[in-house]
C-alpha cells in the first residue's frame, strides 16, 4: 500500500518517485495524485517534467555565516530543489564554490554543501544553486537565496579565557571571549591541550562574543601564562595563550568548627592553591540517624549548600555557613560533616579534617531597657543561653550607635556604647547580629538635655578641679621633665602603630595584588631556574664589588722575552706564600705601613683568598691566625665590640671572602629563592607606581629621601607585547612611564626570569606602538619632538604618544645610530648594576633642563606652582608604612630562612636550578652541614666556635660582646651584603631606587641582629621607625638562633679540613672551566704591593729569623721587576 500525496509534498518531490508508482503532479490541485485521478489540468509525470514545476525557491539555510578558511556545512531548505542529486550542477556563494554533499540530498526540498576557503577577506553574498535537467546544457535553471551568507574572520581576545586558570581535576566553567565565535557549523575548544566541553551550544548565535565550556581533567600543570586556548571553527583554528592548569586545591584547617542554626558564621578555611577555583561552595552533610553507639551516618547525597565562598588569597578563603532554620534540636548541638564543591576536585567533596558542630540559635532573656545621657559611655549587659560565639562573630547596635562587645561568657554578653554629646533624645532598639541571626534584645533610651540649673554646681566644681589640676601640673612639671624624651618616643611609636592600623586596608589590597604577581612569578619559576650567576662571576662580585674589568680577569700582558721568566718566578712566589710564617710576616709588615690604605688591605685580602682558592684549608689557618691577632689588638684597645664591624684589615676582608667561598652552596640551596623573591617583590611594588628617571624618586619607596611627595594622577595601561612568533604577552604599564621604562617592563614580561645578560640591551631595541594592523609608531625618550616649556624639555612618556589601554607593541631591533646629543635612552630605573649613565638635570648640549614627572625648581618655592603640591610628612608616611607592610611577608621569609636550623629539604635541581656551569645540586663537596644539624652550614658553626674560643682566650665574658662578634662576622659581613646586593648572586639589573629600598631592609636586618636595647627617637631615621616593631622580634629570634648553634657539637678539626679540601677541588674545577680567572694575575697584583714595600718586608723577614726566605723573596722581586 502506498499513497501518492504522502510520497510527494511538492512538485519536485512527487516527480522524483519511480514511474512504477504511477504518481503525477496536478498543478491546479497543487497535489501529488495517482494517475487516472481527476485533474482539471495536465498531470505532470516523471523526472523530465521537473522543469514544469512551480518556481523554485530557497526558504532558509543555516548557518548564516562561516569562517573564511571554509569547511562550513550549509544546510539549505527549499521547494522544488531538483528531483535528483544529479540535477544539482553547482552551488556557489557569489563566486565562491560550495561543494555539494550528495549523501545529504533530499529530493526537491533539502541539500547541503561545504564551503571552500576564500582569499579575498570578508565576503557577503547570496547562495546560488544551478540545476541541470538532462544532458542539454541549455536546459538549466537557477535558484538564488534572498538572504546573504557571510564569510567572517573570528578572533580571540588578548585575554581570551575567564577565569584564566583552573584545577587539574577540571570542572571549571570557562568563558571564551572574542568576536564572531558563533559562526560555522562545528566548533571545538581545547584549553592547555585538554578538551573543554561546550555548554548550551544551541543558544550560540552567529554574533556571539562568548562561549562557555567546562574543562576536562588535565594531565599536568602549566607555567602561568603559557597554557594555550584553542578554538576550532570548521577549518579555522584560533589560538592564544590564556588558560593554565594549576594544582588542585588542598585543605588543611577550618576555623571555627561550629556555627548556629541561623547560619552566616564566617569560616576561615586554610590550605594551598585555593585561588585556583573561582567560586567554591561549602557543603554541609546532616546526620540521618544515630545508632546505639552514637555514631552518626550522614546524608551525602543531599548536601546543604552555602553561597559562594570568597577566596582571600591562595592560602585562605572565607565561607559563610548556610542557614538551617527548619532543623530540630533534640540536644544542645548536632555534629555534621562538611566538604567543598571546588569545580571538579572530588577529593574535597567530603573532608575528614574536622567535624562541625551546629548550635541552636542563642536565646536572650527579656527585653532589657537602658538609659544614657549624651556624651556618656556605658556598659550594657545581656543575659541568655547558648552564648557560644566570640567577640569577632557578634555585633550589637543601638539604632545608629555601635555597642562594642567587651566580654562574653556562656550566659552573659557585655558591650560598651558611647553616645555623642550632640545626640538627640530618642529610644533606640538594641539589635544583636550573629551571622544571619538577628534579634531585638532591648531598648536604649538617650535622655534629653538637662536643665541649665543642673549644670551650675558641676560648673563650679569643674573650675575648682581645673585650678587643682593646674597647680598639680606646675608642681610636677620639673619632676616629669626628665621623662619627656621617653614619653615623646612612646607617643611617636604609638602614632606609627596608629598609622599602620589606618592603612591596613590599603596594605591588604596591595599585598593581595603583589601576592598574585609573586604567585605568577613562582609559577614562572616552576620547571625553570633562577638566574644565578656563574660561580666565577659570583666570586668576582663578592671579592671585588663594583669591579667590571679587574686585572685577575685577564692574562698577564708581559713582554715576550720576559714572560716565561716571570711566570716561573710567580710559581716560586706562590710556593713561598704557602709558608705560613712567611705569609703572616709579610701581611703584618704591609699593615704596619701608613701608606698601605684600608682599600689596599681590602684588595690584599681578596687577592690572597683568590690565590689560595686551591688550598682553602691552608687559607683557613692563615685567616684564624690573623683573626686571633686582630682580637688581641682590639681587646687591648678596649674596642672589643668594634671587632669585625668594618673592613679595615686584611683579616676582615679575608673573612668576607672565606664566607663567600664556603657559603655559596648554602645560598643556592636554601637562601636563593627567598632572596630572589624579595628582590622581585620590591621591584614589582615600586613599578606599581611612578618612578622619576631624573631624580630616582618613586611613589612606593621605602627610603624617605627617594619618595615622590607630589600629587600625580596616573592611568594603568594593560598592553600586549607581540613577539616574533605571533604570541601576545600581557604587560602592565603606566601612562607616565618613560619609553625606556616601558621598554624595561616589556623585556621583563617577554623574558620573565631569564638572565639579564641573555636579554637584548635597551639601547639595541625600539618599541613599535601598533596603532593598527598596518600602522606602527616608533617610541623614544627623545625624538626631536619632545614637549618644551620655557627652557625645560620633558622626556617622552606613553601619554605623550597617546597610548591607549589594551595597546599592542612590538620590540624591534634599532635600525639607526643616532648622532650624539640627538637621541637618548633614559633607563627608567637608573641602573646601578650595568653602568648606564645618569642624565643630569641641566643638558649641556642645548642649555635646556630635562624633566620627567616633576620639574626640579630652584627658584623661590613660594612662586613655584609645583612646590605648592608638596605633601606633608603626615600624608606620605602612611604610604611608606603601607609599602613596608606589603613587603613584610617577603622580608620575614628571608629573615626566617637565614636564621633557622630547620630548613625543608629543597633541592635546586627540582625547581630552581642554577646556570649549567653551576653544580646541578648541592653535594657534600659544596655544602656540608654541622654535626647534629641537617641544615646549618659547617662553616658557620666552625667560625662561631672559633670566636667563642677567642673570647675565652681573651677573657671576654660579656655575652653582648660575643653576640656582636658573631653578628659582625656573619650577618653584617655576609648576609646584609647579599641583601643589599642581590646582583652578586643573580644575573639581574638592580635599579637605584630598588637599591635604596634594599638598603632600608638591610638596615632593619642589622638592627634586628643587634643586641643593643637602644630605642629609636623622634630624630631617628624614618627607616628605623618603620621597622621598630619587627626589629624587636628579630632580636629574640637571632638570639635563639645563636644559642641553638652554641648547643650543637663542635666541628672536629679533621672533619673541617677534609671538607675544605673537597671544596677546594670543586672550586679549582669551577674556575678552570670558566677561563675567566687567572691566578698568575692575582699573584702579580700581590707582587706589586711586595715590590712597593720591599725593604720593610725583607727587614721583617730577617728580624723574624727567616734570612733564607728573605733571600728567596729578594730574588723573586728582582726577577719580576
Amino acid at each position: 500500500f502506498y499513497s501518492c500525496p504522502l510520497m510527494g509534498d511538492n512538485c519536485g518531490h512527487c516527480l522524483s518517485n519511480d514511474l512504477f508508482f504511477h504518481c503525477g503532479y496536478c498543478s491546479q490541485k497543487n497535489e501529488c495524485i495517482l494517475l487516472g485521478s481527476s485533474c482539471p489540468d495536465t498531470i505532470l509525470v516523471g523526472i523530465n517534467d521537473i522543469t514544469e514545476c512551480e518556481p523554485r525557491r530557497i526558504e532558509s539555510f543555516s548557518p548564516k555565516a562561516g569562517p573564511i578558511r571554509g569547511g562550513t556545512i550549509i544546510n539549505i531548505e527549499g521547494v522544488n530543489l531538483g528531483a535528483d542529486r544529479s540535477q544539482v550542477d553547482s552551488i556557489k556563494i557569489g563566486s565562491v564554490n560550495c561543494d555539494h554533499q550528495e549523501d545529504d540530498y533530499v529530493p526537491g526540498s533539502r541539500l547541503s554543501c561545504v564551503t571552500e576557503e576564500i582569499t579575498t577577506g570578508i565576503l557577503n553574498d547570496n547562495i546560488i544553486i544551478t540545476f541541470k535537467v538532462g544532458q542539454d546544457d541549455n536546459n538549466k535553471f537557477i535558484v538564488t537565496s534572498d538572504d546573504e551568507y557571510q564569510f567572517l574572520i573570528p578572533q580571540l581576545d588578548p585575554q581570551p579565557a575567564s577565569p584564566a586558570f583552573g584545577p587539574l581535576s577540571g570542572g571549571t566553567n570557562v568563558t571564551i571571549m572574542g568576536t564572531n565565535l558563533g559562526i560555522g557549523s562545528s566548533r571545538s575548544i581545547t584549553l592547555a591541550g585538554e578538551t573543554c566541553h561546550i555548554l548550551d551550544e544551541e543558544s550560540i548565535s552567529v554574533d556571539s562574543r562568548n562561549i562557555t565550556c567546562t574543562t576536562s581533567p588535565g594531565n599536568t600543570t602549566t607555567i602561568r601564562g603559557q597554557g594555550a586556548v584553542t578554538v576550532i571553527l570548521d577549518l579555522m583554528t584560533l589560538s592564544a595563550l590564556g588558560f593554565d592548569y594549576d594544582n588542585d586545591p588542598t585543605i588543611s584547617e577550618i576555623s571555627p568548627t561550629f556555627f548556629f542554626k541561623a547560619g552566616g558564621t564566617n569560616f576561615t578555611i586554610t590550605g594551598q592553591d585555593l585561588a585556583t577555583v573561582q567560586k567554591p561552595i561549602l557543603l554541609i552533610y546532616l546526620s540521618t540517624r544515630q545508632n546505639q553507639e552514637t555514631r552518626a551516618t550522614f546524608d551525602y547525597d543531599n548536601p546543604i549548600r552555602s553561597m559562594s565562598c570568597s577566596v582571600v588569597r591562595d592560602s585562605s578563603m572565607l565561607c559563610a555557613a548556610p542557614g538551617l532554620t527548619e532543623l530540630d534540636f533534640a540536644n544542645e548541638s548536632i555534629s555534621v560533616r562538611f566538604g567543598l564543591l571546588m569545580d571538579g576536585v572530588t577529593d574535597l567533596l567530603i573532608l575528614d579534617i574536622a567535624n562541625l558542630t551546629i548550635f541552636d540559635n542563642p536565646s536572650f532573656n527579656g527585653d532589657a531597657t537602658f538609659s544614657i545621657n549624651p556624651g556618656q559611655t556605658r556598659n550594657l549587659t545581656f543575659t541568655g543561653s547558648h552564648f557560644y560565639f566570640t567577640e569577632l562573630q557578634v555585633a550589637v547596635r543601638a539604632g545608629t550607635f555601635t555597642c562594642q562587645v567587651v566580654k562574653i561568657t556562656n550566659t552573659t554578653l557585655t558591650c560598651e556604647v558611647e553616645i555623642p554629646s550632640d545626640a538627640r533624645e530618642d529610644a533606640h532598639d538594641i539589635i544583636v547580629s550573629i551571622g544571619y541571626f538577628e534579634e531585638n534584645i532591648g531598648t536604649l533610651q538617650v535622655n534629653g538635655p538637662l536643665d541649665q540649673l543642673v549644670f551650675i554646681v558641676p560648673a563650679f566644681a569643674g573650675l575648682l578641679i581645673i585650678f587643682i589640676v593646674v597647680f598639680i601640673v606646675i608642681f610636677s612639671i620639673f619632676y616629669r621633665k626628665y621623662k619627656q624624651k621617653d614619653e615623646q618616643n612612646d607617643r611617636l611609636l604609638f602614632e606609627l602603630e596608629r598609622l599602620e592600623t589606618s592603612v591596613a586596608h590599603e596594605c591588604k589590597l596591595g599585598f593581595d595584588e603583589l601576592q598574585t604577581d609573586l604567585d605568577e612569578l613562582t609559577g614562572d619559576l616552576a620547571g625553570s631556574r633562577l638566574p644565578y650567576h656563574d660561580f666565577h662571576v659570583y666570586i668576582l662580585q663578592s671579592l671585588f664589588p663594583g669591579s667590571k674589568d679587574h686585572p685577575v680577569l685577564h692574562e698577564l700582558q708581559l713582554p715576550s722575552q720576559k714572560k716565561a721568566q716571570i711566570e716561573r718566578t710567580l710559581k716560586d712566589f706562590h710556593a713561598l706564600l704557602l709558608d705560613k710564617t712567611v705569609l703572616l710576616t709579610m701581611i703584618h709588615a704591609l699593615e704596619s705601613q701608613k701608606g698601605f690604605t684600608i682599600r689596599d688591605k681590602s684588595t690584599m685580602g681578596s687577592l690572597l683568598m683568590l690565590s689560595l682558592h686551591d688550598r682553602l684549608d691552608y687559607a683557613t689557618e692563615i685567616l684564624k691566625r690573623l683573626l686571633s691577632d686582630l682580637v688581641r689588638r682590639t681587646v687591648e684597645q678596649s674596642y672589643a665590640k668594634l671587632l669585625l664591624r668594618r673592613t679595615e684589615s686584611v683579616a676582615e676582608k679575608m673573612l668576607s671572602s672565606w664566607l663567600a667561598f664556603t657559603l655559596h652552596g648554602y645560598v643556592v640551596e636554601h637562601i636563593g629563592q627567598p632572596l630572589y623573591l624579595l628582590f622581585k617583590a620590591v621591584k614589582a611594588q615600586l613599578e606599581k607606581g611612578p618612578i622619576d628617571v631624573i631624580t630616582g624618586e618613586a611613589r612606593y619607596s621605602l627610603n624617605e629621601q627617594k619618595l615622590i611627595r607630589q600629587q600625580l594622577d596616573i592611568q594603568v595601561i594593560n598592553g600586549m607585547v607581540e613577539t616574533e612568533d605571533g604570541l601576545q604577552i600581557p604587560v602592565k604599564l603606566l601612562d607616565c612611564d618613560s619609553v625606556s621604562q616601558a621598554k624595561e617592563k616589556m623585556l621583563d614580561a617577554v623574558y620573565k626570569n631569564a638572565p639579564v645578560s641573555q636579554r637584548p640591551a635597551l639601547t639595541s631595541i625600539d618599541i613599535e606602538y601598533r596603532k593598527s594592523s598596518k600602522e606602527g609608531v616608533i617610541l623614544r625618550d627623545e625624538d626631536g619632538f619632545n614637549d618644551m616649556d620655557y627652557g625645560w624639555r620633558r622626556i617622552n612618556t606613553l601619554q605623550h604618544y597617546t597610548v591607549s589601554d589594551r595597546a599592542v607593541f612590538r620590540l624591534i631591533p634599532r635600525q639607526d645610530s643616532p648622532a650624539p646629543g640627538q637621541i637618548f635612552d633614559y633607563t627608567g630605573s637608573l641602573m646601578v648594576s650595568h653602568g648606564h649613565r645618569n642624565r643630569m638635570i641641566s643638558d649641556a648640549e642645548d642649555g635646556t633642563r630635562v624633566w620627567h614627572l616633576f620639574k626640579q625648581h630652584d627658584e623661590d618655592p613660594r612662586t613655584s606652582p609645583y612646590m605648592s603640591k608638596k605633601m606633608v610628612t603626615e600624608i606620605y608616611l602612611p604610604r611608606m608604612l603601607s609599602t613596608k607592610t606589603i613587603l613584610q611577608t617577603f622580608v620575614d621569609e628571608l629573615f626566617n630562612g637565614i636564621f633557622t636550623l630547620s630548613h625543608p629539604p629543597i633541592s635546586p635541581s627540582q625547581l630552581y636550578t642554577p646556570m649549567t656551569t653551576m653544580f646541578p645540586q648541592a653535594t657534600a663537596a659544596q655544602l656540608s652541614y654541622a654535626p647534629g644539624s641537617d641544615s646549618l652550614p659547617i662553616a658557620i658553626k666552625y667560625i662561631f666556635d672559633f670566636l667563642d674560643d677567642e673570647a675565652e682566650g681573651a677573657k671576654v665574658t660579656d655575652a653582648d660582646t660575643i653576640h656582636t662578634w658573631k653578628n659582625n662576622s656573619l650577618a653584617l659581613r655576609f648576609w646584609v651584603n647579599l641583601i643589599k646586593n642581590p646582583e652578586f648572586v643573580f644575573d639581574i639589573n638592580k635599579s637605584a631606587i630598588v637599591d635604596s629600598c634594599l638598603s632600608v631592609i638591610a638596615q632593619a636586618f642589622i638592627d634586628g641582629c643587634s643586641s643593643s636595647s637602644t630605642r629609636p627617637t623622634i630624630n631617628s631615621p624614618t627607616s628605623k621607625l618603620l621597622y621598630n616593631k619587627e626589629v624587636q622580634g628579630y632580636k629574640s629570634y637571632v638570639k635563639s638562633y645563636y644559642e641553638e648553634i652554641s648547643e650543637l657539637p663542635r666541628v672536629p678539626e679533621d672533619m673541617m679540613m677534609h671538607y675544605l679540601k673537597n671544596l677546594s677541588s670543586h672550586h679549582i674545577q669551577q674556575l678552570k672551566n670558566s677561563h675567566d680567572f687567572h691566578t698568575e694575575s692575582a699573584l702579580y697584583e700581590i707582587m706589586r704591593y711586595i715590590i712597593k714595600y720591599r725593604e720593610t718586608i725583607l727587614d721583617a723577614l730577617r728580624t723574624a729569623g727567616l734570612d733564607s726566605k728573605a733571600q728567596i723573596l729578594d730574588t723573586i722581586i728582582h726577577c719580576t721587576m
